[in-house]
């Protein structure tokens, strides 16, 4: 069932990151896999079961795919090679945990299971801290909300402030001005 929730949802759900932006519908798979998780925890019912994780793997492209772009887009350029790489690694290298924790630590599966939604759970309230990606912003030339972003990251990085206060214009600013006019 999980795998048929993922397959349905790569049809649409990455899509919504080009059309909504990166950071929105992280946040509502990541908030939409945490329910699903809990469901998981206090399951008693084998049809639930089935139906949550369905929606489990409904929101793992918004949780995956979107996430790795929203991750990428607000890394500096010359750190988003060796970031992917590690976050690939540490997803490919799941199994060979799981398999680990499973044969030398603990056949019990609820603690496993609580490790991870609590995880989860710091990462969804952390991405509420994070701004929408200014890379997806200035592609869709949505100029002023990608100088706020990037000022939000600027107060967070410690940039001084009578630097934040700068005016800026991206290049492609005043010419997609002229074309409207």
């Amino acid at each position: 069932m999980y795998l048929m929730g993922w397959s349905l949802g790569c049809l649409f759900i990455p899509r919504l990151g080009d059309t909504m932006g990166r950071r929105k519908p992280f946040l509502i798979c990541s908030i939409f896999a945490f329910f699903a998780y809990l469901a998981l925890l206090l399951s008693k019912n084998i049809n639930l079961t089935m139906a949550m994780y369905f929606l489990l793997g409904l929101t793992t492209p918004g949780k995956v795919n979107i996430g790795y772009v929203f991750l990428l887009e607000l890394v500096p350029t010359v750190w988003q090679t060796y970031v992917g790489t590690v976050l690939l690694i540490a997803d490919g290298s799941t199994m060979i945990f799981l398999s680990i924790y499973f044969r030398f630590v603990s056949k019990d599966w609820l603690w496993f299971q609580l490790f991870c939604i609590i995880f989860s759970t710091l990462a969804t309230f952390g991405c509420f801290l994070v701004p929408e990606s200014p890379k997806y912003l200035y592609s869709y030339q949505r100029f002023k909300e990608a100088r706020a972003s990037l000022k939000k990251i600027a107060r967070f990085n410690r940039v001084p402030q009578e630097i934040r206060d700068s005016k800026y214009t991206f290049d492609t600013e005043e010419t997609s001005q002229e074309n409207h006019i």
